[in-house]
């Protein structure tokens, strides 16, 4: 089909007789099209997630060293240290929250984890589970646990779950919330520990998720993501830096100042329009720059401190109402 939508324009529509291409040119398939077609059809198994083998590691991670060393130990527990509960009647840890402040790296860390313990990660899409017709919803959801049962080893990965599981009132009585909750409730409570699926889930707003998902036997641990400290900030410049061509006179330290209460995400942001400012520079001079060439100096940096220190204001007084 790709190869014939390729070929469309060029094909002679004649009343009474086949339809013609131009020069007589056949229909070809070519790597292209494979490639096309490769972009619109999904595997049938993860329609309702998306699979992956992440290459991020901890070393793509600025800062939270005592967040990586805990979260190592407590997924190596459950997958190599079954003969400790064989004969007990204790399980061990099935699941972690990350909360925290959004940018503070919860998402980028679930991919880092995942690459290190050479883990396929699901990453499940919260609005793609719901649905108008009633049942479809808690249907979709039994099936993403069927199939990473059946791909474990791995990490299933709800991002934003306070949208998917919220807290439960007398008044949401009978809505469609109410249902996924108590289906991911029964899901949570039968998974077998031996199965090695691990769940994480990550949330900026704890306090509007189901307190009953929070108890242990579900989410056993609630790793808590504080905002970088200047050692950790220093860290994260030093990684996006070390690819991008800056001056000797940009000084880490004093950026590292200017960022007190910046995440990890808007210290990424203002790189980014530092690089941005660069370019716009050079496009000014000259019509075609050789950008191979171009350097970072220390006022690009501050003007983009500047423009991202807006930005993080106006988000902080958003996220304050």
């Amino acid at each position: 089909m790709a190869a014939l939508r390729r070929i469309m324009p060029s094909v002679k529509f004649e009343v009474d007789a086949k339809p013609s291409v131009e020069g007589g040119e056949k229909v070809v398939v070519t790597a292209e099209d494979f490639m096309n077609a490769y972009k619109e059809v999904e595997p049938t198994s993860t329609r309702e997630f998306m699979s992956e083998r992440p290459n991020t590691f901890f070393k793509d991670v600025g800062g939270l060293h005592e967040i990586k060393k805990n979260l190592l130990s407590m997924m190596r527990f459950p997958l190599r240290g079954q003969s400790l509960f064989a004969n007990s009647r204790l399980t061990p840890p099935r699941g972690m929250i990350f909360s925290g402040p959004s940018g503070t790296g919860k998402t980028l860390m679930a991919k880092a984890i995942a690459g290190e313990m050479g883990m396929t990660l699901f990453t499940v899409d919260p609005p793609t589970l719901l649905s108008k017709w009633v049942g479809e919803s808690e249907k979709g959801l039994r099936e993403v646990f069927k199939r990473a049962k059946q791909a474990s080893p791995c990490i299933l990965f709800f991002d934003e779950i306070e949208t998917m599981a919220p807290a439960r009132t007398a008044e949401d009585s009978g809505q469609i919330s109410q249902r996924i909750v108590s289906q991911l409730f029964r899901e949570l409570d039968g998974l077998q520990s031996s199965l090695g699926v691990m769940i994480l889930a990550a949330t900026n707003r704890i306090d509007l998720m189901e307190p009953a998902l929070l108890r242990a036997g579900r989410f056993d641990s609630i790793i808590e993501f504080p905002l970088p400290s200047k050692e950790e900030r220093v860290e994260i410049l030093q990684m996006f830096l070390q690819t991008l061509p800056f001056r000797t006179e940009v000084d880490i330290n004093a950026l590292a100042d200017k960022t007190d209460g910046w995440t990890g995400a808007d210290i990424e942001t203002m790189c980014k329009k530092a690089v941005m400012a660069v370019v716009d520079e050079a496009l000014c001079k000259e019509e075609k720059p050789d950008f191979s060439r171009l350097t970072i100096a220390a006022g690009h940096f501050e003007q983009a401190v500047d423009q991202a220190g807006a930005a993080s204001m106006i988000k902080s007084r958003a996220m304050k109402r």
